[in-house]
């Protein structure tokens, strides 16, 4: 004689809807958070770097160079061909003081007022070919951009010049494009260079920078895209929409 065996199912645990609801929205709101500390401890970390590449670096820079100076009139008084040597040092060390106070003024906190974000991406790109030595310029429509919300405007200046960073360090760029366009609904902002291209997978598992560069984008309701420009190099982009910029 068969006998069956009736196995009861296991019930099914149902979570309610307005459960689901409320987990996901405290998870965007501790991402958000958590977005927000990683930003604020990038700032304060560019600070303190700005801080002491300009009051410290700078100035045990400025003692050499007075140093050299001194050591070459010497060496000039007494006729010897050292003294163009010394003269060469004194030269590069200036040099080397030029590229330190730029950088330490890209890592020091920056304020952009109303209409201002187009003259603070022009003097990136001034300070970039000062001291990388290499062609950089921003393109912009006649038309005037205004963008009133300042915490915006000082987020895509970052991105952007994280993005020249970048083009710089590791695209070995000789020509790097800062576009700045601004639509009925959107402001876009981009940064293109004529590089070596993007790695395979590198927008996918980008490093600290490009993580950096999406929680700003995400701070500011922007989307960021990361792709091979037709130049060859890389295009960085962060749109955002108009309700996000006034």
């Amino acid at each position: 004689m068969v006998q069956w065996i009736m196995r009861a199912r296991p019930k099914k645990h149902l979570v309610p809807v307005a459960l689901k609801k409320t987990s996901r929205s405290s998870l965007e709101i501790r991402y958000q958070r958590l977005q927000k500390e990683i930003l604020e401890i990038s700032g304060r970390e560019q600070q303190r770097i700005g801080q002491d590449l300009h009051d410290d670096l700078c100035q045990k820079l400025t003692g050499i160079t007075l140093l050299t100076e001194v050591l070459e009139s010497k060496l000039s008084r007494q006729s010897l061909p050292e003294a163009k040597d010394a003269g060469e040092i004194q030269r590069l060390i200036a040099k080397a003081i030029v590229q330190t106070r730029v950088l330490a003024k890209g890592l020091l906190p920056i304020e952009i007022a109303q209409d201002g974000l187009l003259a603070a991406l022009e003097g990136l790109a001034a300070n970039t070919e000062k001291s990388a030595d290499i062609r950089c310029r921003v393109e912009t429509p006649l038309a005037p951009i205004r963008i009133q919300n300042g915490v915006v405007a000082v987020h895509l200046y970052r991105i952007a010049q994280e993005a020249v960073a970048n083009a710089v360090r590791h695209a070995r760029a000789d020509r790097i494009v800062i576009r700045l366009n601004q639509r009925k609904n959107e402001t876009r902002l981009s940064v293109t260079d004529d590089g070596r291209g993007m790695v395979p997978g590198a927008a996918r598992n980008g490093g600290l920078g490009l993580s950096i560069m999406n929680s700003r984008a995400e701070t500011i309701n922007g989307t960021l895209k990361v792709r091979k420009a037709s130049s060859g190099g890389t295009e960085v982009t962060c749109v955002i929409r108009q309700t996000s910029v006034g």
